[in-house]
């Protein structure tokens, strides 16, 4: 029996969000001898969880838990769910509380990992902006993906160092879109100090560096929904939160500076981006100052006291 834990964070303010989800999990096809157990954390959410899957049918191989626990951010939800699902899983599957798989997500994801390699993903949609992020005029499968050895299942077979690499650059895999084998990453956690952006971008780095072969299915598609994102709803000038993410952003490659396990390649793509990071946010800060009077002040001493929490 091949075992797969399903971590969800949880934080939504409209109802019927997460129970599309977990409907999307209950209709995975030919799954067989593999049993998948969804692990819910309910990250303080306005809706509760426990209101979303009421009526839904949890039988072999399907069962869930539901973890309650304060508004903390989505790493702090991701890992209490790692944390919860322990040792006891073969791998571990990410699906954030608005997104949805197609029915054969973990079947394929399966048959790459028992194949050899540790980090799968696919594409993903998502409405207002992009109908394929692989496919977009400057993604990650016109800079370099499709260059990789194809598989005779029309898989990208992907070697760590280009995904890690690629994590930088274009970074291909979004959350909802990635199955790994939990062995390679027991220890592995997100950052609790990247609040609004790059901290699942840092985990499926790590990740990448620690994997034999990293493998891309750019012919399945998961979607990603509309609900509450801390990313995509501050992508705005004008948000209160863009120069948190700005700050971040720079946060983030400071993180993979620190982490020393990098060759020279990746070494000078970090220090590419952190030179383009600090610049980027410097332009923000000066901005927020000189357009918002005291409120932009504040919101630029907010940012570099949280960019100090290295």
């Amino acid at each position: 029996m091949i075992e797969i834990g399903v971590i969800i964070p949880f934080y939504q303010k409209n109802r019927g969000i997460l129970r599309r989800s977990l409907e999307s999990v209950l209709t995975q096809t030919g799954l067989g001898r593999v049993s998948v157990s969804v692990i819910v954390v309910d990250d303080g959410s306005p809706i509760s969880a426990d209101e979303e899957i009421e009526g839904l049918v949890w039988s072999p191989p399907f069962s869930i838990d539901v973890i309650k626990s304060e508004n903390g951010g989505v790493a702090r939800a991701r890992n209490r769910g790692l944390d919860h699902a322990g040792s006891r899983f073969d791998y571990i599957a990410f699906l954030d509380s608005d997104d949805e798989w197609p029915a054969t997500h973990l079947i394929d994801a399966i048959r790459s990992l028992e194949g050899g390699a540790d980090f799968y993903f696919t594409d993903n949609s998502r409405q207002g902006f992009h109908a394929s992020h692989l496919g977009q005029s400057n993604g990650p499968m016109k800079t370099g993906l499709a260059h990789q050895d194809i598989l005779k299942n029309r898989l990208e077979v992907i070697a760590p160092n280009r995904m890690a690499e690629l994590c930088l650059t274009d970074f291909p895999c979004q959350a909802s879109t990635t199955v790994f084998r939990s062995s390679a990453a027991r220890d592995l956690r997100f950052s609790e100090r990247l609040k609004y952006s790059g901290e699942d971008v840092l985990f499926f780095f790590e990740l990448a560096c620690r994997s034999r072969a990293v493998v891309c299915n750019p012919h399945s598609s998961v979607q990603c929904g509309t609900g509450v994102n801390m990313y995509f709803s501050n992508l705005n000038w004008d948000s209160e939160n863009y120069i948190y993410i700005k700050s971040n952003h720079l946060k983030l490659q400071i993180y993979i500076f620190n982490f020393r396990k990098s060759n020279i390649r990746l070494f000078c793509l970090n220090i590419k981006y952190m030179i383009l990071c600090a610049g980027d946010y410097a332009f923000h800060l000066l901005r927020s100052i000189v357009k918002n009077g005291k409120s932009g002040l504040a919101r630029a001493r907010g940012s570099l006291l949280d960019l100090c929490d290295i």
